[in-house]
């Protein structure tokens, strides 16, 4: 059995930090190689209150991934892994910021994270900054958009970012402009 086990040290409102003991389990879902070779994709709930449907929902969101390109003919290299924790990480909560310094320490449990999947139970807005995303466990393809932001740098298409007649306005910043869906390729 792979499950590795941490307690944490944490607390981002004292210093020094004093010790809350929280408990997160590592739990590989799928592990096809070593993960210092292949794509490890943590999946860390946000506030779930019950693991087990939450576990069991999360294999929609793999098959739904591995059953698209790229991923579908590179499943041999792609390690899925679940955080097991009850830990509210604040995405859920509006109004209440996201806790990066949180979810970076419970994401490191896991071995050579890659990509960081927060899901939360209730409906949110998707999201995807660098190498965390944020989904809905009711919503698998919006795992699978938000991922495609995080590993090839997609941009959503929104008509405010196109000119009137559907082209990219080319004054915009690059991380701003749309996809190739409307803006074709760089």
């Amino acid at each position: 059995n792979d499950e590795r086990t941490i307690d944490f040290c944490y607390d981002p409102k004292t210093e020094p930090k004093r010790c809350i003991n929280k408990f997160a389990v590592c739990v590989p879902l799928i592990k096809v190689g070593d993960v210092s070779k292949n794509l490890d994709i943590v999946f860390l709930p946000d506030n779930a209150i019950d693991l087990k449907p939450f576990e069991d929902k999360l294999w929609e969101h793999i098959n739904l991934l591995l059953s698209v390109e790229p991923f579908k003919s590179r499943k041999n290299q792609i390690n899925f892994h679940f955080v097991k924790t009850y830990e509210d990480f604040g995405y859920y909560n509006k109004g209440s910021p996201i806790d990066l310094n949180k979810i970076i320490l419970f994401t490191e449990i896991c071995e050579n994270t890659d990509e960081t999947l927060v899901i939360t139970e209730p409906d949110v807005i998707g999201y995807a900054y660098e190498h965390l995303l944020v989904s809905t466990i009711n919503k698998p393809w919006m795992t699978v958009h938000e991922i495609g932001h995080s590993l090839a740098g997609f941009a959503d298409t929104y008509f405010v970012f196109a000119r009137n007649d559907g082209n990219p306005d080319p004054n915009l910043p690059p991380y701003r402009k749309t996809n190739i869906d409307v803006g074709g390729c760089p």
